[in-house]
């Protein structure tokens, strides 16, 4: 969890103006949602809008704070992070895919940072539902009953290559290899299904429970089924960078420049790109 190297290369002022923007805004936060998670900020007024139940945002929130603990030693962030986390509990039974968002976030890059048994056991119970999620005829983890924007047991998304850090650091902290076998079976079955030979990517791919393969690919959320949907693009290249880091198979690395010059062609003349 270190800072971006390009970071490394902007004046001291300019990180140091961004970092205390950044601390003013989770105080900001922490002080006007607790105990509620911060889901999605209002386009006119910039306020939270919040979300008491929780959403499968909620682990986002839980990793700022861990960010700010680490930057800061300031034990209010610490307090925090145990806080929300403790009120995620329950939830990595669910049935989504979402809960890798959730816990990766939260109880995963928490457990290092302040060693409380707790954050292990959830993270590991988060890996332990992903895995009994897989189908073992698609190969893949489908959205899941329970999941927000779709729902199913033969549906996959683009998303749940994110999810898949749950299931690295469970077999890197336990040794099994289970985890690490349901992942890689993951992310080569998504490879085949979601990607396409110009490196873009379909959001959704329906399947047949009884036979595992294709049936349908549609987009949940992007402008058309054909088109790419900007965040799936997103998390298919973060997604398989970190699925080659935790196996070294140049095919996934592959994947993620595919992904990213697929970005860098249709928006070349937009310099937030860079």
């Amino acid at each position: 969890m270190s800072a971006p190297r390009a970071a490394e290369r902007l004046p001291g002022s300019l990180v140091a103006d961004a970092q205390a923007r950044l601390l003013a805004r989770i105080d900001g936060t922490a002080a006007a949602l607790r105990p509620a998670f911060p889901h999605a900020a209002d386009g006119t007024t910039g306020r939270w809008a919040s979300k008491p139940g929780g959403v499968w945002t909620d682990g986002f929130w839980v990793g700022l704070c861990w960010l700010a603990y680490r930057l800061t030693a300031d034990a209010r962030y610490r307090d925090w992070g145990l806080e929300w986390t403790e009120r995620l509990r329950g939830r990595e039974a669910t049935q989504t895919h979402d809960i890798g968002f959730l816990f990766y976030y939260s109880a995963v890059l928490g457990w290092p940072i302040t060693g409380a048994p707790l954050l292990r056991d959830l993270g590991l119970a988060c890996a332990d539902r992903l895995v009994a999620m897989w189908h073992p005829r698609a190969r893949v983890i489908p959205v899941g009953v329970h999941a927000e924007v779709s729902s199913g047991i033969d549906d996959v998304t683009i998303d749940c290559m994110m999810n898949l850090q749950v299931l690295w650091w469970a077999a890197r902290e336990t040794g099994q290899a289970r985890y690490r076998d349901v992942a890689l079976a993951h992310a080569a079955q998504t490879a085949a299904w979601h990607v396409r030979p110009d490196g873009s990517c379909v959001q959704s791919v329906h399947f047949d429970p009884a036979t595992g393969q294709p049936v349908r690919r549609h987009t949940h959320q992007g402008h058309h089924d054909d088109g790419c949907w900007s965040r799936g693009l997103a998390w298919c290249a973060s997604g398989f960078a970190e699925a080659h880091r935790a196996t070294g198979r140049a095919a996934f690395l592959d994947v993620a420049r595919r992904a990213l010059e697929y970005h860098r062609r249709r928006t070349a003349d937009d310099p937030v790109t860079f």
